[in-house]
């Protein structure tokens, strides 16, 4: 598991007096060790799922001219649209506690940017779907 972590950094507009924010995102282990195998001596496994989860935020864009280097984008993909979309409905939602699901098209907007982001619309559904437990019909 792994959670992400927002950095938000101000972005003063030009002659004017408003300043948005741009949120960039870490990933950060759930659990930084696992103390049973690192008292066992096996301090590689003991630490093996913080840097794995770390390499996904460590370096972004690797080559992928091979495997490793496709599977490590596929993971920051994720990551970035996933934080994204889920911090982007939990403000929805506590912006007016009870708000009908009805407005969302009303007050969100999404770009997708690049191909890269487009894994974000069966995100999207997945997280209206099995986490909000909207129906095909809400």
């Amino acid at each position: 598991r792994v959670l992400a972590v927002a950095y938000d950094t101000p972005v003063p507009g030009y002659d004017t007096l408003n300043t948005n924010a741009l949120r960039l995102w870490s990933a950060m282990p759930a659990e930084d060790l696992d103390l049973g195998k690192f008292n066992e001596g096996d301090y590689p496994k003991a630490l093996a799922a913080r840097n794995s989860a770390l390499q996904i935020t460590q370096v972004l864009y690797p080559n992928d001219n091979n495997w490793a280097g496709k599977e490590l984008r596929l993971k920051q993909q994720y990551f970035f649209v996933s934080a994204t979309l889920q911090d982007v409905l939990r403000q929805f939602l506590d912006a007016k506690p009870g708000r009908p699901w009805e407005e969302l098209p009303e007050k969100v907007a999404i770009q997708l940017n690049d191909t890269h982001p487009s894994i974000g619309v069966a995100e999207l559904m997945r997280l209206l779907m099995d986490v909000h437990h909207l129906g095909w019909n809400a």
